[in-house]
């Protein structure tokens, strides 16, 4: 199974997972796409990583179960198999 079929199977992607497979592909391809869009789409990526993180902690600050009614232990161990394929590539 590839990395791309293992993403398909996922039903539930996360928003810092998307994120995340966006960086990977611009990072990939910025030879392509020269450095002048590079940067402007990783300035893009860094500010919603930024908005991300805020959004986290006042989920979190509001309910102290929230990764536990979010993801399931599976779930992570499903993360952790994600981040590992995309390692390996």
């Amino acid at each position: 199974m590839g990395v791309d079929d293992f993403k398909r199977s996922f039903h539930k992607r996360t928003v810092c997972e998307v994120t995340r497979e966006i960086y990977d592909i611009l990072f990939d391809n910025r030879e392509k796409i020269g450095d002048e869009i590079y940067s402007k789409i990783f300035s893009l990526l860094q500010e919603q990583m930024r908005m991300q993180k805020r959004m986290d902690l006042k989920l979190r600050k509001y309910k102290s179960s929230y990764d536990d009614d979010l993801s399931g232990t599976k779930n992570f161990d499903e993360k952790d198999k994600m981040r590992a394929s995309r390692e390996n590539m």
